[in-house]
């Protein structure tokens, strides 16, 4: 037998399984295609859930500053006439840019040799300091106001009588240290650290020796909304004698 008579098993497949093949064959492309692209796009998910959570996690850390910020701001009572003049005086030597301060009246009892060089000192090291004063129904009784200056009613009032002192230290720091006739009955004490506000006239008396707890009260706080709010009402308090245009008023 000549092996040559025999078929041959590589003899041509039928149209109908080549084109079964075919079709089979594109199929699988496609399919394969559509593997890739759903892989690309998984991937591209993927970083934007990476992106948005990092997006998210610094919100959240921010968030989290914030209330630990605000955490970190706190709310006093102080008590008594001696612990307001301490906190005073530690503000003078803490303050590193601005200090202020109002109370109606300013006598030597209050501003005596202690505070007097608890604000030198404060001065010499370049702080400003800005002290609103005067009562309001002070003004125009015995403060007589006159154009871009003032003068007593009578010589030399007690409620005043440290006027003098404070005048030698605007004269000695001119651009440091300045008076503002504002009639006013608060008593404030701000520097960049805190703020007290309360009843108690530091710059006009001293404390007892006995307990003064009862006698003065007030709040420290040492939140910047409420610092920033009490310097906005202090700037924008009208200084009383500030020099009026087209006048023809003269100081005595």
């Amino acid at each position: 037998m000549v092996l040559s008579n025999f078929p041959s098993w590589e003899s041509s497949e039928p149209s109908g399984l080549r084109g079964f093949r075919a079709e089979l064959q594109a199929e699988v492309i496609s399919i394969m295609k559509e593997l890739a692209d759903l892989r690309e796009r998984s991937e591209q998910v993927m970083c934007s859930v990476a992106s948005l959570y990092n997006t998210v996690d610094r919100k959240v850390a921010k968030v989290y500053q914030r209330l630990l910020t605000a955490q970190a701001h706190d709310s006093r009572v102080v008590v008594g006439h001696s612990n307001h003049r301490t906190q005073w005086l530690k503000g003078l030597k803490q303050a590193k840019k601005h200090v202020i301060i109002v109370n109606p009246w300013i006598t030597r009892r209050g501003i005596d040799a202690e505070m007097a060089q608890a604000m030198t000192d404060c001065l010499q090291r370049g702080v400003s300091i800005s002290l609103g004063w005067g009562y309001q129904r002070d003004i125009g009784n015995l403060i007589k106001l006159g154009n871009g200056c003032w003068s007593f009613s009578t010589p030399n009032p007690w409620q005043y009588n440290a006027i003098n002192e404070l005048q030698k230290l605007r004269k000695t720091y001119p651009d440091r240290f300045s008076l503002k006739l504002i009639g006013t009955h608060a008593k404030v004490f701000l520097c960049e650290e805190f703020a007290l506000i309360g009843s108690c006239n530091v710059l006009c008396s001293k404390p007892r020796q006995s307990d003064d707890s009862r006698e003065e009260i007030g709040l420290i706080t040492t939140d910047r909304g409420d610092i920033t709010t009490v310097t906005d009402w202090f700037d924008k308090a009208p200084n009383l004698i500030a020099r009026k245009p087209n006048t023809n008023v003269k100081c005595q």
